[in-house]
């Protein structure tokens, strides 16, 4: 039997050191030179054999290298290969809700600030139509398909998430629903709740709610002082970075986890390390950072350069390491994908959650426009041909993306960002091509201090 090197191995070398992955699975080593050489005997096809007798090489290292994907057998077929995996663990799964363990529910489209980069105001909103408060009725529904679903499927652990708009715009639905949900009794799958906001409606009382219900609580924060105002200002144009700092405060008084989210702009490219001070004199340990640039719609967001935003980041990542916070973000996932390729997509939303807008119909993401179904009948989103579409956009499904060095660990990036700039979710999201081919290269050879490969928790 003749092995040969996997056409998707990518190799980068720093002078020092050499490392490998495969571009599709991922499986990142720090090569020896050993390992070097017999992937480069193996590429033009040999014999275990003839390895063994010419370097005295032990079978258990090509064994290695194989179920690394790095050696293949001669005619293996990776792509069909991957083919069927994603049919053994997706495809089979669709029709029965199986992969989903996410509810996120858009309480409310209104807003009490003007972010200039608002992607839900200026590109989601007019496509979807739907402006408003969600009513309990719509919540509950949604929440009680959300149950059925995947307590029917033996979900262990799921993940119910508020946003807007604005959540605490619509406060009382969410304490309702909390109330609801305890009144039930629900035992398992363990419920997970999570909200996502700016932060300046926040006061005593929710605070304690959320303390109560073990809420992981998102807060947007661009920056500190004059960043956070020049970036997040109240619809009248005042800053807000008082108000956060204030909200901050009371979550803490109350021992609530919290997550930094921060939108990386121009604005605040080079002010990375004041929020990470500002973080750590809070006693904040989590700041997730992201990057992305919706569909080419915040201009000014994209002057700074791919070079200049990887160096940034990787300071900040190093920075945040030294003051006990842990950077990161989407851009980081893809470094550890190449470690080991643990989902088939960009992001988790992509058939694994389903997004409920005020009015009751149903996505899988607030950024991707595309209604799978209604609260009305919720297994009916999986007979849909949009929400099988979606959920089988990942990697291998993007023939754009073939060939590229990161195409496992980015599976065509953002999905609804692709989709608002071409009208087609297999489509890859091109805006950050450049930018997280390096970050990964750049995070690849940092390996050694990222041995822990610690993340931000997604939230």
């Amino acid at each position: 039997m003749k092995l040969t090197a996997s056409k998707n191995l990518q190799t980068i070398r720093d002078g020092k050191h050499t490392y490998i992955y495969n571009s599709l699975f991922g499986n990142l080593l720090k090569a020896t030179e050993e390992d070097v050489n017999l992937i480069n005997f193996f590429k033009s096809g040999n014999t275990v054999e003839d390895a063994k007798r010419l370097y005295g090489t032990e079978s258990e290292k090509i064994e290695e290298l194989r179920k690394r994907m790095f050696l293949i057998e001669e005619g293996f077929d990776e792509r069909e290969f991957l083919k069927k995996k994603i049919t053994e663990g997706i495809e089979k799964n669709i029709d029965t809700g199986a992969l989903v363990y996410k509810l996120q529910l858009l309480v409310t489209t209104n807003c009490n600030l003007a972010c200039a980069y608002c992607f839900r105001n200026k590109v989601i909103d007019p496509l979807t139509k739907e402006h408003g408060k969600m009513n309990f009725q719509v919540a509950r529904k949604a929440m009680d398909g959300f149950l059925d679903i995947t307590r029917r499927n033996k979900k262990e652990e799921v993940y119910v998430k508020f946003l807007g708009g604005e959540p605490l715009l619509n406060w009382n639905l969410i304490e309702n629903l909390v109330l609801y949900v305890d009144s039930l009794g629900v035992t398992k799958p363990k419920i997970n709740y999570i909200l996502c906001t700016n932060g300046v409606s926040m006061n005593d009382s929710v605070a304690k709610i959320l303390k109560e219900y073990n809420f992981g609580i998102s807060i947007s924060l661009d920056g500190v002082g004059e960043t956070q105002d020049k970036l997040r200002k109240r619809i009248t144009g005042e800053g807000t970075f008082k108000e956060i700092d204030r909200s901050i405060d009371i979550l803490n008084e109350y021992e609530n986890r919290i997550v930094v989210n921060a939108v990386l702009t121009d604005a605040n490219l080079y002010h990375l390390r004041e929020l990470i001070d500002y973080l750590y004199e809070k006693g904040i340990e989590q700041l997730s950072i992201n990057t992305l640039r919706y569909a080419s719609l915040m201009n000014y967001r994209q002057t700074a350069s791919a070079k200049e935003k990887v160096e940034q980041l990787i300071d900040a990542r190093k920075y945040g390491k030294e003051k006990g916070i842990v950077v990161g973000g989407k851009w980081f996932r893809l470094y550890k994908k190449t470690n080991e390729v643990e989902y088939p997509s960009y992001c988790r939303r992509m058939g694994e959650m389903l997004s409920v807008e005020p009015s009751g119909d149903v996505y899988t993401c607030s950024g991707l426009p595309i209604k799978v179904g209604n609260v009305e009948d919720m297994n009916a989103v999986f007979k849909s041909d949009e929400y099988r579409k979606i959920a089988l956009r990942v990697m291998g499904n993007i023939p754009l993306c073939y060939g590229c060095e990161i195409e496992g660990m980015c599976a065509g990036g953002c999905t609804g960002n692709a989709y608002v700039a071409s009208g087609d979710v297999y489509n890859p999201d091109l805006t950050e091509c450049e930018f997280r081919k390096e970050i990964t290269r750049r995070l690849i050879l940092m390996e050694d201090w990222e041995k822990a490969k610690n993340e931000c928790i997604q939230i």
